[in-house]
């Protein structure tokens, strides 16, 4: 028996994330990346988003396979993210859309932690799900806002994320292809 998922995982921007007050842009400087699902050297990019309210990671290949096992990657992202002073933000949405097949006692996982750099803060959105599941569905997760982390006010650190997929069957396969989205909110220091 064969299990296979493939993860497009994408933002879409809401009402929810537009109430809060942004700074007028923000770029990424500067972006590096490793791990088992995104090697050095890999086909990773980081798109400058055309607003301060998403950053935008485009995988190019992030394929787990297993046999009789549990099989898990991951890919680690540093950011740099520049923006005017007297701001902070957090991440508060994390949305996919997933199209899997996963067979009768199979499960899969995709999670991704993110934490500013030398702060032990960290938020993680995990969704499972379990076999038989042939289709596609969608995952849409927000932070409360008492849940958020917030970057620091009196220096700029780096944002880290580290995404896994973890699959557990008999034979399975996990691939991300296209886009990592997270969702932004701001405030002023």
């Amino acid at each position: 028996m064969r299990a296979f998922v493939i993860l497009g995982l994408g933002f879409v921007l809401t009402s929810q994330l537009s109430a809060y007050e942004k700074p007028h842009w923000v770029h990424i400087t500067k972006a590096s990346h490793n791990g088992s699902g995104c090697r050095l050297g890999s086909d990773v990019s980081v798109v400058e988003a055309s607003n301060p309210d998403r950053i935008h990671v485009d995988f190019k290949a992030f394929s787990v396979t297993t046999d009789d096992s549990v099989e898990r990657k991951n890919c680690s992202i540093s950011l740099n993210v520049d923006h005017p002073g007297g701001w902070q933000y957090a991440v508060k949405r994390f949305d996919a859309w997933i199209m899997s097949k996963v067979n009768n006692g199979a499960e899969a996982r995709v999670s991704s932690n993110v934490y500013h750099q030398g702060d032990s803060a960290n938020t993680t959105f995990t969704h499972r799900w379990h076999g038989w599941q042939d289709g596609h569905f969608d995952i849409h997760q927000a932070k409360q806002d008492h849940e958020l982390i917030w970057s620091s006010c009196r220096e700029k650190r780096s944002l880290n994320t580290n995404t896994s997929v973890l699959v557990k069957d008999a034979w399975a396969t996990a691939k991300i292809k296209h886009k990592i989205y997270w969702g932004l909110v701001w405030r002023r220091c």
